[in-house]
């Protein structure tokens, strides 16, 4: 994911000039730093752009949704018509100076709060939905690692805490940084998920019970989708359960009490290839309610990753 302004600091001269041109002479090319209070107008006449052309959204929806299913950076290689007529259309999709075009990773927050995304399955639309409260807890969470320690910051409010997380799940996904079989045979033996089927197996059984689509592209709920899929970890899962409706505590503190390495349910859900999902609202959801769902950029990644042969996206 790329800030407009390292992207501006790193240009050349032809990619500032058309910068220029693209953003109204609003960004000029003889500011290749753009000082903040710059920036600052532009991204307000940006959100105001978006405010008042809902319609424009529409008209290229299907182009977005590849551009969101890809965090937001499309190559030139899977450029088309209808992409380039996009960026011409939109003022906040930008071409990347070697090829492609891309959304400034500024613009998601924008998005996050934009209610036709609300319910679209996208992880800046899932992050958005926790409260502030379990976002800090899901930082923490992924702070156990080392990496995540030296990479993600705690920040004031719930649209900058979400984009931190968005951040850094869009640099792990793309730049290959997670597996994604996350079901573990079952004493030597395979489950009946589909990420261990392969064409030397023979013909696949296409019986509703054995074959279910292995990740939970649509919401399911969560306890239930946890007990099927993992029933090998029925323990951890009650364990999880008693901390939350008993002890009072968050999801992804629950998580972090009971989290191991070998754990491949817990890595699912820090890998983010898993999220709980629970709307934003006055009234606290009740934790028998809470549902799971695999973000629609992860599934993107899979299919990228190959495993599309192996289980049904």
């Amino acid at each position: 994911m790329y800030p407009l302004t390292e992207v501006m600091e790193q240009a050349n001269p032809e990619y500032l000039a058309y910068l220029s041109r693209k953003t109204g002479f609003m960004l000029q090319r003889d500011n290749p730093r753009a000082p903040m209070v710059s920036v600052h107008w532009f991204w307000y006449h940006l959100v105001k752009n978006i405010e008042h052309n809902k319609n424009i959204l529409n008209d290229f929806h299907e182009e977005l949704e590849i551009l969101f299913d890809s965090f937001g950076f499309i190559p030139a290689s899977r450029m088309d018509e209808q992409i380039k007529e996009m960026e011409k259309k939109l003022m906040w999709v930008f071409r990347y100076p070697s090829g492609g075009v891309f959304l400034p990773l500024e613009i998601f927050k924008v998005f996050m709060r934009e209610r036709l995304y609300t319910d679209s399955g996208y992880f800046f639309s899932l992050l958005y939905q926790m409260s502030f409260h379990e976002l800090r807890e899901y930082a923490s969470f992924l702070g156990n690692t080392l990496e995540g320690q030296h990479l993600i910051s705690f920040e004031n409010n719930t649209d900058d805490m979400a984009l931190v997380l968005y951040i850094w799940y869009a640099n792990r996904h793309v730049n290959n940084s997670v597996q994604y079989n996350i079901f573990t045979p079952e004493k030597g033996k395979l489950l009946s998920s589909r990420h261990f089927l392969s064409e030397d197996l023979g013909p696949v059984d296409m019986s509703v019970d054995k074959n279910k689509e292995s990740l939970p592209y649509r919401k399911e709920p969560l306890w239930n989708f946890l007990l099927e899929r993992y029933p090998m970890y029925h323990k951890e899962i009650d364990q999880l359960k008693t901390m939350i409706f008993q002890g009072r505590k968050g999801f992804y503190r629950a998580l972090s009490l009971i989290a191991s390495e070998e754990n491949v349910m817990i890595n699912a859900f820090r890998d983010g290839i898993l999220m709980p999902v629970w709307k934003k609202s006055g009234k606290k959801l009740d934790p028998d309610d809470w549902s799971v769902q695999t973000p629609r950029e992860i599934r993107q990644c899979i299919r990228q990753a190959g495993i599309s042969k192996k289980v049904r996206v």
